[in-house]
Formats: structure tokens, sequence, C-alpha cells
């Protein structure tokens, strides 16, 4: 069976439902690649929000794509979402995944080599039956292809989805960068 036609079909069944009672029953017009719109930086969630169309250009600011130390990588992760009393050991992560520099690539990772300040794994944004669009991608914080993640706001934004998502899994926010366990 077709992805697309099964997201469609679950989502259908889901809204009928009630569950997504916010968002309206896909129509034949509902294509998966139709455009995400940026969202801003204090919305990272697993949880969809309502499609809408761009904000108003005085409202939109740019993304930081490109920093080369600790302290303005640190700045940028309250921006992107992350909150203060994380920042120390953050800065310890990204000082020993990517030496604070957001082009920092492993291409030895075998799970879609990891990018930028995190090292966040390429696999995160691959399609799959679940997320056919990739599943950072499905989390509406601006990542649209694997190679934004070299975008240092967005691997910070991706860092801090990926941060909740293992404290609610697994209990521990810090799990995804367990070889860095010298926290506090």
């Amino acid at each position: 069976m077709n992805p697309i036609y099964l997201f469609r079909l679950v989502l259908a069944g889901l809204v009928s439902l009630g569950v997504l009672s916010q968002f309206p029953a896909p129509d034949a017009s509902f294509e998966a690649s139709e455009a995400i719109y940026e969202v801003p930086a204090r919305v990272p969630s697993t949880t969809l929000a309502p499609r809408k169309g761009p904000e108003p250009a005085a409202a939109a600011r740019p993304l930081v794509g490109f920093i080369d130390n600790c302290e303005d990588g640190l700045e940028l992760a309250l921006r992107a979402g992350w909150p203060a009393e994380h920042l120390a050991h953050l800065g310890r992560i990204m000082w020993r995944e990517s030496n604070c520099k957001s082009w920092a690539f492993n291409p030895n990772d075998v799970s879609g080599g990891s990018r930028g300040l995190l090292q966040i794994n390429g696999a995160h944004t691959k399609p799959t039956a679940w997320n056919p669009t990739g599943w950072l991608q499905s989390q509406y914080i601006g990542i649209v292809k694997t190679d934004d993640l070299f975008n240092a706001e967005l691997n910070l934004r991706a860092g801090w989805v990926l941060y909740q998502y293992a404290e609610r899994v697994y209990g521990d926010g810090w799990q995804p960068w367990a070889a860095t366990r010298d926290r506090d």
C-alpha cells in the first residue's frame, strides 16, 4: 500500500474520531510535498502544529546559519528553545561533538552521517513508512532536507526536539549524546 495513501487514511480516521479535531480532514488536494512553514523557535514539539501561511515579513527573522565558537552557540541555543539550565551540559556536548563548528560533518556515522553542532544523525531526516518526509521534517521546526542540519539554529532546534523525545521515551533527554556523560 502506498505510504502516502495510508497516511491520509489514518489521518482521516483520527480526524473523524475527534482525536485531531483541530485539523481539517485531508482532501484530494492534500499532498505530502506541500510547503511546511517555519514556526517560532519556542515551539519544538512532537505534536503537529496547524498549517498556516507564511508570517508577515515584519515578523519573520532570518535563521542564524553559521557560528564558529561556543559562546555564540549557547546564545543561539536559547533562541532555538533550549532552557538556560541545560546550557552548561549542552556547551560540553557541542564542544565534544563538533568543537562548536556548525559545519562539522562525520561521514563515518553509519546512521546517515552526523552533521552540525550537535552531530545529529542524518537518519532522523530520512523518509520512513511512519514519516514519509522524515521524522525531523514532521516536527515543524524548519528542517526540509538533511543538509539543513548544517544550519546552526536548525541543528539546535533539532537537538531540542531530540532531547524532549528522549526525555519522554527513555527518561533521559541526554541519551542521544550518551558518549558525553560528564554531566554536573
